[in-house]
This record gives C-alpha cells, structure tokens and sequence, in this order.
C-alpha cells in the first residue's frame, strides 16, 4: 500500500519536534525549577483531587544499549540493582502520594531502557506499588516500551 502526501502537507508538517526520551522533554527544562518548587506543584495538585493523573514510570535498565537511544538508561546490571531501584521507586511513592493522596491514572507509560528487562517478580512489584497507590480509569491509556530481542511469551500476556 502506498500513500500520497501533498506537498503542501509535506510543507505544514516539515519542522522540528521534540526528542520523547525524557518527561518532561528538555525544552521545558529550567534550574528555576528545584525541590521548593517540586514540593509546590504536589500540593497544588493536592487540590484537585478529582484530576485524572499521568504517569510516567521510568525503569532505566537494558541488555545492551541501542544505537539510536538517547535514554538515560544502564546495562549489564543485575537482579539486585533492579530491586534496589524499585525499593528507592517504593519511598518515592509513598513521599507523593503522602502530599496528593490516592488519585485516578488516565494514562500510565512504562520507560525506560526497557521495562522488560525486569524479571517476572519485579514486574509484578512495580506493577503493584503503582495500583497500591493509584485507581485506574476504565478507559485509561496503558503503554509500555518493550525490546522485542528480549521479549517472552509470558511479558505477552
């Protein structure tokens, strides 16, 4: 199947676009934004308790390092490095939702690297601090990045 695109669209659409490997993306960015500033934007969410959230959840761990990636990613680590970063994934959690309670998630991506990366046991672990904490919407949008290379039958399912 082939498609035609006008060269007036090829126009409208020609420009640049931001790079999606960081939430938020570097545009946004500042050094005016620090740990007062942090801890404001929780509280300010804190007031609107009926807003749908966002997630991100970023699981920086790959086999190997892709040649295109620019994610701020790591490899060749092993299964305690996993758990340690899910217990630190754990108290900051526990630190949020101390500020903005038990909130509703409308869309929720897994990052990273790659999240299947993570054994069946951490998976389950990061999938379950997330729904301990947060209600999901029927309708919510869900997507994971995944390395097909590694991928199993099982994180399929």
């Amino acid at each position: 199947m082939s498609v035609t695109v006008s060269k007036e669209r090829l126009a409208r659409l020609d420009r640049p676009g931001p790079r999606y490997t960081s939430y938020p993306t570097v545009p946004v960015w500042s050094t005016d934004f620090g740990g007062d500033q942090y801890g404001l934007a929780l509280r300010e969410l804190a007031t609107s308790p009926d807003s749908g959230l966002s997630l991100y959840l970023h699981l920086p761990f790959c086999v190997k390092r892709c040649h295109y990636c620019g994610c701020n990613a790591t490899t060749a680590c092993g299964t305690d490095e996993v758990d340690r970063y899910l217990d630190r994934v754990d108290r900051e959690l526990d630190l949020i939702c101390a500020v903005t309670g038990h909130r509703r998630v409308v869309q929720m991506h897994w990052g990273g690297g790659t999240p299947n990366f993570l054994d069946s046991a951490q998976l389950d672990r990061a999938i379950s601090m997330i729904r301990k904490r947060f209600s999901f919407s029927a309708d919510a949008e869900i997507s994971l990045e995944a390395d097909p290379r590694i991928g199993t039958p099982e994180q399929a399912a």
